[in-house]
C-alpha cells in the first residue's frame, strides 16, 4: 500500500470537496507545505471553481492569482 505525500493528500482533499459541488470553500493557509507545482495546480482549479472562496493566507502571490477582492 502506497502512502500519499503531503502534496498528494492536499490534491485528494481538494478534489473530494470540489466533487461534492459545495458552493463555499473556506481555506486556511492552503499553500502551506505545498511545492510550487501543486500550488499552481490549486490556483488553476480554484480559478475554475464556480462558488465562493474565503481564503486566509500570507501567500500574496497566491492571493493575487486566486482572489477577486481582498
Amino acid at each position: 500500500m502506497k502512502v500519499l505525500s503531503g502534496d498528494e493528500n492536499a490534491k485528494v482533499r481538494i478534489c473530494r470537496i470540489v466533487l461534492k459541488e459545495v458552493n463555499l470553500l473556506v481555506l486556511d493557509e492552503p499553500t502551506n507545505h505545498l511545492d510550487l507545482k501543486v500550488v499552481r495546480w490549486l490556483e488553476n482549479h480554484l480559478n475554475n471553481y464556480d462558488g465562493t472562496i474565503l481564503v486566509i493566507s500570507h501567500d500574496r502571490y497566491f492571493l493575487d492569482n486566486v482572489c477577486d477582492g481582498i
